[in-house]
């Protein structure tokens, strides 16, 4: 018997929702159909609406909330699961991942979690029994990340002492349009939220370091390095 496809909407179609939905288009086969665009920003609804036109074959209904799109979808046929992209600003990724959960919604959020743990166990807490909640972070997929750790583990490069990762990424706004303005001078990451960088590109590292070395126990961060210490895989 075959499988019915994941109907779902996409809450924030900034970047990577790009990146989503040409994912969505490479897998194929009709798994994953995206039947709703949840965007307040009306350019970005439209250029996402005709992205999945023009990746996907069809398009998608388009709402300014999810609050609009749950009440022109009463009975939930439209979707049953919600992938949040929006910005890791304060409580964005909490508020709109409670937001959907409680509206009765499988909830897909986009790394992080949140931004501290508290608002990350408020989220996990708000899933009811039966809800799939899950973090978008592909570092821990990474083919090189999942040889390292099988060679570590295995004994084959002997005791690991120390690890350092370095991530950079493009000033350039066409492809960090919500963080960077282009002219790679100081201050040209423009995102004011505390959280800053390390909650955008950085979070990268910090899943496979775990991967590599074990948990964290504790971690010290300056101005331009953080240096962390880990337990031990």
């Amino acid at each position: 018997m075959a499988q019915e496809p994941l109907r779902l909407a996409l809450l924030g179609c900034g970047v990577i929702s790009r990146h989503h939905i040409d994912a969505i288009a490479t897998l194929g086969g009709g798994r994953i159909l995206v039947t709703a665009i949840i965007e307040p920003n009306a350019d970005r609804r439209t250029a996402a609406v005709a992205s999945c036109a023009t990746k996907l074959s069809y398009e998608p209904r388009a709402f300014e909330s999810l609050a609009a799109a749950a009440a022109a979808d009463p009975e939930r046929a439209l979707f049953t699961a919600v992938d949040i992209m929006v910005p890791s600003y304060g409580k964005l990724h909490e508020d709109c991942g409670v937001e959907a959960l409680r509206l009765g919604y499988h909830v897909h959020v986009e790394k992080p979690l949140s931004n501290c743990l508290a608002s990350c166990a408020r989220l996990i807490a708000a899933a009811p029994a039966g809800a799939v909640l899950m973090c978008a972070e592909n570092s821990q997929y990474w083919r090189e990340v999942v040889e390292a750790r099988r060679l570590i583990r295995s004994g084959a490069i002997g005791q690991v002492l120390t690890a350092r990762a370095k991530y950079w990424e493009s000033a350039d706004p066409r492809l960090n349009e919500w963080a960077a303005d282009g002219s790679y001078l100081p201050g040209a990451y423009v995102c004011e939220a505390a959280e800053g960088f390390v909650f955008d590109g950085g979070l990268h590292w910090l899943r496979p370091l775990r991967m590599l070395l074990g948990e964290c126990t504790h971690a010290v961060a300056t101005a331009g390095r953080t240096i962390g210490a880990m337990t031990g895989p």
